[in-house]
């Protein structure tokens, strides 16, 4: 809104009606986001196969997010079977071992948080340079801010999302 806009709308005091084009949910220019179309029963393996090429992509630490917190526990007990350090956090963890599993993520003894929505709004973890969104959220601002957790203040990031066909 122009300087010119906003004084008349002060001088016209109740009797205008202002009009805000609705611009939808955004997210920041320096994200690069990135889909993966593949099949149900084939996510395990892309995000074991991701979450393998950490190292060689220069990725420091990665958030996925899933849409339950049974599958939260489950990707957290597959990572750890395979020996693949990861932490979880979910809203049936209690509330020493949600702070523990932060801590070991936020300093770096663990690359990769397997979060529910829990962790989408609030945390700024500078090292976090992925994230993948293991299901995709209901609703676009979920979306926005799952992503939001990477390429934060001046720094790039990464999101990739897994796209399954509907049965």
């Amino acid at each position: 809104m122009s300087d010119n806009l906003r004084s008349l709308l002060e001088l016209s005091g109740s009797k205008s009606y202002f009009f805000e084009a609705y611009e939808g949910f955004k997210t920041v220019e320096n994200l690069k986001q990135q889909y993966i179309h593949i099949p149900p029963d084939g996510k395990e393996l892309h995000l074991l196969y991701l979450l393998s090429k950490m190292k060689e992509d220069n990725i420091r630490s990665a958030i996925v997010f899933v849409s339950t917190c049974r599958t939260c526990q489950y990707l957290d007990f597959v990572l750890q079977e395979l020996g693949r350090p990861a932490v979880s956090l979910h809203s049936h963890k209690a509330q020493s071992q949600r702070l523990s599993a932060l801590h070991r993520f936020k300093s770096g003894q663990v690359p990769v948080l397997i979060a529910t929505d829990v962790a989408s709004r609030g945390l700024d973890i500078q090292t976090v340079d992925l994230v993948i969104n293991y299901d995709i959220p209901r609703f676009p601002r979920d979306y926005i801010h799952r992503v939001g957790r990477t390429a934060r203040a001046t720094r790039g990031g990464l999101s990739i999302s897994f796209v399954t066909q509907v049965c």
